[in-house]
């Protein structure tokens, strides 16, 4: 089963390497405008030929366990054109902090992306998404995930809400848990954390997230989300639905180049039915760096 997390990544990879074919101006061609450098101004898909990627480094805030763990989940994106997106993504990723340190395993998810933004106009847009997720690798668990993005920008402001539903594909009555993200919008990237739920059943998430353009290198977001087991082991949605809340602060000296810092609350209004959901307690702050080529 697990061949086939290869080959999706593989996959991913081949058209990444279009990428180095637009160096020698042999295949696509670059994008004819520029990447903006507000953060409000940016869409939900990155121009033909732009290469991205993004290394969050996490750090756990929780009360007792401060630093376990640390987590290095980077993603890497590419512009097919520039309506479609295709994507790897991690939600823990690289654990650092060890076994000792809250990490279960050095690695164990990843997930392969794509985005189409369907339409565009009068200062909104609207994309659709999929994504497989394998999360955990071991044991092997492969859900589904379809979403829409939804973005209005007015002035200095942009609005972003993006619903997805997670389903289940392999092991569904399993008792280990999945992990999934808790996505705030950052354009073509999000800032957040990740959810672990037990089983492999269909998870409703619905963030939505304020950016706001302070000035043109300072953008800051606040996002608000929900996620809803629909159907979960032992219980019924209300039991066990949470309620994350996050804030980032992205400054962009260089036009490819992005810096920001985040912190998210996993659960700090919702229903404390799992392990730790307790509300207000489970945090993590992000450091994280952005580089489009």
């Amino acid at each position: 089963m697990r061949s086939w997390a290869a080959i999706g990544i593989g996959a991913f990879f081949a058209l990444a390497t279009a990428h180095a074919a637009d160096r020698d101006g042999s295949a696509v061609a670059p994008a004819p405008n520029p990447w903006p450098s507000e953060l409000v101004g940016r869409s939900a898909t990155l121009p033909r030929g732009m290469l991205e990627i993004f290394a969050p480094l996490g750090l756990n805030l929780t009360n007792d366990r401060v630093a376990n763990p640390v987590f290095l989940a980077p993603s890497v994106s590419y512009g097919v054109t520039d309506d479609f997106m295709v994507g790897l993504r991690h939600f823990l990723g690289l654990c650092l902090s060890g076994t000792t340190g809250g990490c279960p395993d050095v690695y164990n998810d990843v997930s392969v992306e794509a985005t189409w933004r369907a339409w565009r106009g009068h200062g909104a847009e609207l994309a659709v998404g999929a994504a497989v997720d394998f999360s955990p690798l071991d044991p092997f668990l492969v859900s589904f995930e379809v979403r829409t993005l939804a973005r209005w920008t007015g002035g200095p402001f942009a609005f972003v809400l993006a619903p997805s539903l997670d389903i289940g594909i392999t092991d569904r009555d399993t008792t280990a848990e999945k992990r999934l993200p808790i996505p705030f919008s950052l354009a073509t990237y999000s800032f957040g954390w990740f959810q672990q739920m037990p089983g492999n059943r269909e998870i409703l998430t619905v963030p939505a997230t304020i950016q706001i353009q302070i000035f043109p290198p300072l953008a800051a977001a606040a996002g608000a989300a929900i996620l809803v087991p629909l159907d979960p082991p032992g219980g019924n949605p209300g039991d066990f639905y949470t309620f994350p809340v996050g804030f980032a602060l992205l400054v962009t000296p260089d036009r490819p180049f992005d810096v920001g810092a985040s912190v998210t609350f996993a659960n700090l209004l919702g229903a404390e039915g799992w392990p730790g959901t307790q509300r207000g307690e489970s945090r993590v702050a992000q450091l994280f760096v952005a580089f489009r080529l």
